[in-house]
C-alpha cells in the first residue's frame, strides 16, 4: 500500500454490505484513509465527471441492467479519465465444467455464476462498452490454473456461491472425487483465461 499516493481520495464501493465490511476490516491497517459505500452500479450517487479513474473488477457480469451500469460509469467518469474493467473469457473454467460434466454432478449455484461470466467477457466486452467509449484496449491474459489440491479450487467455488446455496454434503463428494482424479493423474490443468479492458473517451 506504500504504493498509494497519500493524496488520493478513493472510493471502495460494492452493491454488498458484507462484502464491503470484509474489505474495511482487510484494509484496516493499510495507512490509507478509503472512503467505503454501499453503491448500486446501475445508479451511481455521484456527480458528473466526479473520478479520474474508475475501476470494474470482475463484476459487470453480475449487474441485472448492464447497458445502465456502463452509463452511469460514462457520466461520472471525467473526460480525461480512464475505466478499467476485468472480466474472464467464455471458455474460462472450461476443463473443470467439462469434467463435473462427464461425471454428471451438478452445482447449479456455481454453473449460474459461470455462466453468468458470458453476459461480459472479454469476446463481447469491447462492443458493450463502445457506445460510451471511443477509445478501448484490451491486455489479455491466457493462464493456467495448476490443481495439485482438491481444497483450493472448492475453496474458490464455495467463495463465489451464495452461503445460502452452499451444500457441504455435495461439496464432500466433489472432494472426494476431486482427491481421487488428483491420486490417480496428477495434477489437473484449468484454463484460467482474463483479461482487463481500459477504455477512454479521448
Amino acid at each position: 500500500m506504500e504504493l498509494i499516493p497519500s493524496d488520493w481520495d478513493i472510493t471502495l464501493s460494492d452493491f454488498s454490505a458484507g462484502m464491503l465490511k470484509g474489505t474495511q476490516e482487510n484494509l484496516r491497517d493499510v495507512g490509507h484513509a478509503f472512503t467505503f459505500l454501499v453503491i448500486d452500479a446501475q445508479a451511481i450517487p455521484f456527480a458528473e465527471a466526479s473520478f479520474d479513474r474508475v475501476i470494474a473488477n470482475c463484476m459487470l457480469y453480475h449487474v441485472p441492467d448492464l447497458p445502465r451500469a456502463i452509463a452511469e460509469i460514462s457520466r461520472v467518469i471525467k473526460s480525461d479519465g480512464y475505466v478499467y474493467a476485468a472480466t474472464f473469457s467464455k471458455n474460462w473454467f472450461s476443463q473443470w465444467g467439462s469434467f463435473l460434466k462427464e461425471r454428471k454432478i451438478s452445482v447449479p449455484a456455481w454453473q449460474d455464476i459461470s455462466g453468468s461470466a458470458l453476459k461480459f467477457c472479454l469476446e463481447n466486452g469491447r462492443e458493450q462498452l463502445a457506445p460510451h467509449f471511443s477509445h478501448i484496449s484490451l491486455y489479455h491474459l491466457k493462464n493456467m490454473l495448476v490443481v495439485k489440491e482438491a481444497e483450493p479450487l472448492l475453496g474458490l467455488m464455495h467463495a463465489s456461491m451464495p452461503k445460502a446455496e452452499y451444500d457441504e454434503a455435495q461439496f464432500q463428494q466433489l472432494r472426494e472425487l476431486l482427491q481421487r482424479e488428483l491420486a490417480q493423474n496428477g495434477p489437473m490443468q484449468i484454463n484460467f483465461d482474463m483479461g482487463l479492458f481500459e477504455a477512454s473517451q479521448h
